[in-house]
């Protein structure tokens, strides 16, 4: 968010030829956290001193990631600051806009599933031993099935206990492969393999790789650095681990279709048509339109995790439901045959 308010807002000040130094602090009256508002007044003390935006980005670099750096660069070298910039804010509401997705398709489903199951427990451990009382007490023969509910029931504070240690466990070792190198490669691979979120995944990081590969390349960038900074930008460890391989293949002379072969993320079709851009000589161009074709591939499935989580979700609950009517249907059943049968 921070590197799309401060893209956008000098795309706009630079395509207005406005004076920088007041320009940029203005933005540093807008910004939204605390930091980036010192990072910007700084920023405007280099400009009215005369150093450039590039130069005065670059000696920031905690505060500006070193993509708006080269972004900035590469803008004044081709002389077109004001697009370079305001394709890197797009760029970066774009992924924005995807993450918020993603959180959105997952939200609903999953208070379900925490509400369902919390209304189980609670009649498990509160409900159900009232409604097995009376048949106990008159000597009736429950059912397997709940008899091991009222187990259950009995013993759900223990067996909390241990699933919130298991749970915690589980958290901790996720927390590990997120910040892991080697292990955040492998969690992203398994999340590739999910269905419908794989697809989204992959979609939203080659709609980024290819929208950032194409912004700098087009702003002359040269293809080396623009690999690099490109696979920094996709939001993806696979490519990160890459960066070097792709980096170095690209200073040696190999075409950017065998640099990215290798590449496990990146899809055939992306690696045909980028091969048939080189040959064309449409490199950035087309880069730019399959980040469009991608964005939009991410957006189908992004709507499709929406409208398919929650169907997934209530047929995973239903075994909860069928908990619950057992619990208030079984004891009553089993005294109703037992006064029969008497």
């Amino acid at each position: 968010e921070e590197l799309a308010f401060v893209s956008g807002q000098l795309a706009a000040l630079t395509a207005r030829e406005a004076p920088l130094g007041s320009g940029l602090r203005a933005m540093a009256a807008d910004a939204p956290s605390g930091p980036l508002r010192d990072a910007l007044s700084r920023l405007a003390d280099d400009v009215e001193r005369g150093v450039s935006l590039s130069k005065a980005v670059q000696a920031q670099p905690v505060a500006f990631p070193e993509l708006l750096a080269a972004a900035v660069e590469a803008g004044e070298a081709s002389n077109s600051l004001p697009d370079v910039l305001s394709m890197l804010s797009r760029n970066s509401r774009m992924v924005a806009n995807l993450r918020a997705r993603a959180w959105q398709a997952a939200i609903y489903p999953a208070s379900i599933l925490v509400l369902s199951t919390g209304f189980a427990l609670f009649a498990l451990k509160f409900f159900l031993p009232s409604l097995v009382q009376v048949p106990k007490e008159l000597g009736v023969e429950l059912p397997g099935f709940l008899v091991s509910l009222d187990w259950l029931g009995a013993h759900l504070g223990g067996l909390l206990t241990v699933s919130g240690l298991v749970g915690v466990a589980t958290a901790l070792a996720v927390f590990a492969t997120r910040t892991q190198p080697p292990l955040q490669a492998t969690w992203e691979r398994l999340v590739l393999w999910t269905p419908l979120v794989g697809r989204f995944v992959r979609s939203a990081v080659q709609a980024r790789f290819c929208r950032m590969l194409g912004l700098l390349l087009k702003a002359g960038v040269p293809v080396s650095r623009a690999l690099r900074l490109a696979a920094r930008s996709g939001a993806s460890k696979m490519l990160e681990r890459a960066e070097e391989s792709l980096g170095g293949q690209a200073e040696r002379g190999c075409s950017l279709s065998l640099a990215l072969a290798p590449v496990s993320l990146c899809s055939g079709t992306l690696w045909w048509m980028v091969e048939m851009a080189e040959k064309r000589g449409d490199l950035p161009d087309a880069l730019l339109d399959m980040a469009d074709h991608y964005e939009q591939e991410s957006e189908h499935a992004a709507g499709l995790m929406n409208a398919l989580l929650p169907a997934v979700f209530v047929v995973a609950l239903l075994p909860v439901l069928w908990l619950v009517v057992g619990l208030v249907l079984l004891p009553l059943i089993s005294l109703m045959a037992s006064i029969g049968s008497g």
